[in-house]
């Protein structure tokens, strides 16, 4: 049973920077120069795929030792709905992958009986 915290591996990585890019292109927020601010976000998408990608690992190389199904996601971590400025709302939705991607390697470790 593989769990991957957000269930759409594809959802990070080049798909989710392209969106993001596509967004952010019309409010001059990217040029064509990289911005430091474009490279921090280049930087957060690719690093949301990496953890991704090593929750996916994890969870497949662990999956015949582990116990029980995987936990659901915790929900409730974000209390406080608020609208963020595009760069910020990008930045968030790349660290929240990112936190859902621990969340799964987290899960497949604590249900890992070696």
């Amino acid at each position: 049973m593989r769990h991957t915290g957000n269930g759409n591996p594809k959802e990070g990585g080049e798909n989710m920077k392209n969106i993001i890019l596509k967004t952010l292109e019309p409010q001059g927020i990217v040029a064509n120069n990289k911005s430091i601010a474009a490279k921090v976000l280049d930087y957060t998408a690719n690093l949301a795929a990496r953890t991704q990608r090593l929750a996916e690992r994890v969870n497949i190389r662990l999956e015949l030792v582990m116990l029980g199904p995987p936990c659901p996601p915790e929900t409730g971590k974000e209390s406080v709905k608020q609208d963020y400025p595009p760069l910020f709302e990008a930045l968030r939705r790349n660290l929240k992958l990112i936190d859902e991607a621990l969340d799964s390697i987290d899960n497949a470790i604590n249900r890992t009986v070696l």
